[in-house]
């Protein structure tokens, strides 16, 4: 049997140079082989899924933080070992309520959940072979559905939820929000990636303002709201504007505002976008951009200084900077951006270790994580520029103002295997809430055996806590 133990740490209580912690802990579950994944914070509780006593992942639980308990929300049958597709239920918050979706068979489904299980059921029924890819909310206005037929649009209710007709190809990664508007790309006949927009009633393909023709983009359609404005990578269709365009709500269509070759990676940080591009000249450099052609603008001169694919050198932004490891010079130098040229700089943080990047941000506490190119290292960076090691990877994190939930699985940790410096960097490596620990096995003897090792290992550890 298996006990799940909650590890608190707050990020104001967090002392570094002392590694002083002030946690609580407490057990969050009685159940064998929970395996508890998803964490998604909802009101003064967090939800997250789970495995039943047969193995099989359908279960949604809820930890609620006012009691420091945990409770099982709903069991939901279907024929599969795994309720959700890609082992993940894409949790979506819409007015008030958590949106998810589930593979039955034959048919995908959409839920809704209020952390009960009499307000956990089924909204609406995908048509057979339709096959839920990604989810998205966007305040209380909609819900954006990616399938394997094309793009849904739901406001929650089942007669709500409905596909967009005019489209009939593939709905392209990065999905926008803007004006009232749901922007995306969507493959055409010739499977070229059109912009398109909806708000559900009302349909259009973006066209150049200057043309009045299609506009398209690559593989991927994020676009970024700047200041008022809503900015977006894509070019002509026969190529001569290829860079950054200017969507407007009221004409329906875009105008064209620089040439920026290979964008990815945009960030906006205090109404600019902050992005990586590519030109003839320099190769790579990161760019900055308020939506107008007069003020876009590179940020450096060095050739090949970023790579524009956006699965290298990530742009995270942290307080009031975004930070980024070039690929040149020594790549484990870490740098940062204010938007300016002259805010472009080198900071003194250098890893001892080949091509570190971004793993994860904490936007409201100002945070994010680094790992190193075999993914088993890991730092957190805070808005002063102090590097902390977490030394293990997480698997779901949450945050609010303050704290941060923070989940990892420690398998197959026998009694016999807890020893001070193994323990020790478990509970240190972590400045975040929460933690789920997997601790065996579950007997009430063995438990309080349990509870007196933490205690001595706190007091080791240099941690304040209570169980």
């Amino acid at each position: 049997m298996k006990h799940y133990f909650i590890l608190l740490i707050s990020f104001l209580t967090i002392t570094f140079s002392a590694q002083n912690i002030n946690a609580d802990v407490f057990e969050i579950n009685y159940q064998t082989s929970l395996n508890a994944k998803n964490l998604f914070k909802y009101k003064d509780k967090i939800l997250f899924t789970g495995e039943n006593i047969n193995g099989k992942e359908n279960v949604i639980w809820a930890y609620d933080k006012p009691t420091q308990k945990s409770y099982r929300v709903k069991e939901i049958e279907t024929g599969w070992n795994s309720l959700f597709m890609s082992n993940t239920p894409k949790f979506s918050l819409l007015k008030e309520k958590v949106y998810f979706a589930i593979a039955n068979s034959p048919n995908n489904e959409l839920w809704v959940t209020d952390a009960t299980s009499g307000g956990t059921y089924k909204v609406f029924e995908f048509p057979e072979s339709t096959y839920v890819y990604d989810m998205e909310s966007f305040g209380d206005n909609i819900l954006a559905i990616t399938t394997s037929k094309g793009l849904y649009l739901s406001d929650g209710t089942t007669g709500g939820t409905k596909i967009i007709q005019e489209i009939t190809g593939e709905i392209a990664p990065g999905i926008s929000y803007y004006n009232g508007y749901v922007i995306f790309g969507a493959k055409n006949a010739n499977f070229s990636t059109e912009m398109w927009a909806s708000n559900g009633s009302d349909t259009f393909k973006i066209l150049d303002a200057e043309t009045n023709n299609s506009i398209y983009v690559y593989h991927e359609a994020f676009g970024y709201n700047v200041g008022n404005k809503f900015v977006f990578y894509a070019r002509s269709g026969n190529g001569s504007k290829d860079g950054l365009w200017k969507f407007d709500a009221d004409s329906k269509k875009a105008s064209y505002i620089a040439e920026s070759k290979n964008v990815s990676g945009g960030v906006v940080l205090n109404d600019k976008l902050i992005y990586k591009a590519w030109d003839s000249q320099y190769g790579g450099r990161i760019w900055a951009s308020d939506g107008t052609s007069q003020n876009t603008f590179p940020l450096n001169n060095e050739n090949q200084f970023v790579t524009s694919l956006s699965n290298q050198n990530f742009l995270m932004k942290n307080g009031n900077s975004v930070y980024f490891f070039p690929t040149i010079g020594n790549w484990n130098t870490l740098w940062k951006t204010d938007g300016t040229a002259e805010g472009t700089v080198a900071t003194n943080i250098v890893f001892d270790n080949n091509r570190p990047d971004f793993e994860k941000s904490f936007p409201i506490n100002k945070k994010s994580v680094i790992r190193n190119s075999n993914y088993n290292q890991y730092w957190l960076l805070d808005e002063s520029e102090n590097i902390t090691p977490i030394n293990n990877r997480f698997d779901s994190s949450i945050e609010e103002p303050g704290k941060s939930f923070f989940l990892t699985q420690i398998r197959s940790m026998e009694m016999s295997y807890f020893n001070i410096v193994l323990t020790r960097r478990l509970f240190l490596f972590s400045t975040m809430e929460i933690i789920l620990l997997e601790v065996i096995p579950k007997v009430s003897k063995k438990c309080r055996m349990v509870n007196l090792f933490l205690q001595q290992l706190m007091q080791k550890a240099e941690m304040n806590f209570t169980l």
